[in-house]
């Protein structure tokens, strides 16, 4: 064999072996590439079907904040409790523990239970040795108790009179001096109470919780904020609540007549250490009633009573006080 033949042997074999070469490499650039391709093509729905749930959990949370509430464990003894009432509540204050509860955060009209805002805020907006004078106006109202146009009160006496009788004439004289007094309307201090205290399903239109006509009451609110309400009073206004355990209590006025305020709750001699007490009835509210009472030591137990009708209140009182006192024995 000649030179130039084993030459061009010798370049052939490398002309093989680089286009074997050559194919190899294209062969794995072909295997790869569609590889690559079939990561990116599954990746990418995945990433966005990712993204979508992620947004859609950022979308829920930011709009469907729901808080839990514990299930309320209501004892033994209110098992077989049906009241009357549409709203009802009897909760355990020093315990901080509701015992039996119905539609308690369901808002109602509250009739004459609007008056223990109404004293709280006098005593808030006026000074403690002010002097009111009652209008002739005020004495004409319905259920004035009997006050007497131009005999003047002193603060914590119309107060407890005007609670205790639930008076209305009373409560109109305590706003209206109240608001000549401080140049304050005083339903806006009223509702500004009832939201620093955190009674936000509470809403007060007049002093007295009259209806003002067949569809619009005077004053709404829950049984669990006017438990409150009741705690806040007990707790830092103790004052205003002073006589309303009484079941009658005698008055002079600075003109030295005498008042006779009876209480609107007959049912108050039944109640065991009772601390206070509030009745309170409309056409629209039906009838309403509340009070704290302690039926064992270390225990001030708070019960609200709405929607129920004049008397039905009072016999839902007493089931309400007997499973009460059951339960703590």
């Amino acid at each position: 064999m000649d030179f130039q033949t084993i030459l061009m042997n010798k370049y052939y074999k490398k002309f093989l072996i680089i286009s074997l070469l050559v194919t190899d490499l294209a062969l794995i650039a072909w295997l790869i590439g569609p590889f690559d391709n079939k990561i990116i093509s599954e990746n990418k729905p995945v990433a966005r079907a990712t993204s979508t749930v992620a947004s859609n959990h950022e979308s829920l949370s930011a709009t469907t904040s729901v808080t839990v509430k514990p299930p309320v464990v209501v004892p033994a003894t209110f098992a077989n409790i049906k009241p009357l009432a549409q709203s009802v509540l009897v909760y355990d204050l020093s315990a901080d523990n509701i015992l039996y509860a119905k539609k308690e955060e369901v808002t109602r009209p509250i009739a004459s239970l609007s008056k223990l805002m109404t004293a709280y805020a006098a005593t808030i907006m006026l000074p403690a040795d002010a002097l009111i004078t009652i209008s002739a106006d005020e004495a004409q109202m319905e259920s004035s108790a009997g006050l007497v146009a131009d005999e003047q009160w002193k603060l914590k006496d119309l107060i407890s009179f005007t609670l205790i009788s639930s008076s209305n004439g009373g409560a109109s004289a305590l706003a209206r001096a109240a608001s000549e007094l401080t140049g304050r309307n005083f339903i806006d201090e009223m509702n500004g109470l009832a939201k620093e205290l955190g009674l936000n399903n509470t809403l007060f239109r007049n002093p007295t919780g009259l209806d003002f006509d067949e569809q619009l009451s005077g004053s709404y609110s829950t049984a669990l904020d006017l438990a409150k309400l009741y705690n806040h009073l007990l707790t830092n206004a103790p004052a205003v609540l002073a006589g309303t355990a009484k079941s009658s209590l005698s008055f002079f006025t600075e003109n030295n007549d005498r008042h006779v305020a009876t209480n609107t709750n007959w049912l108050l001699a039944k109640i065991p250490n009772v601390i206070s007490s509030k009745t309170g009835t409309t056409d629209l509210a039906g009838g309403n009633l509340a009070f704290i009472f302690q039926p064992v030591p270390g225990h001030q137990v708070a019960v609200v009573i709405l929607g129920s009708t004049a008397q039905g209140r009072f016999a839902d009182a007493e089931k309400l006080i007997t499973a009460t006192i059951s339960h703590f024995k």
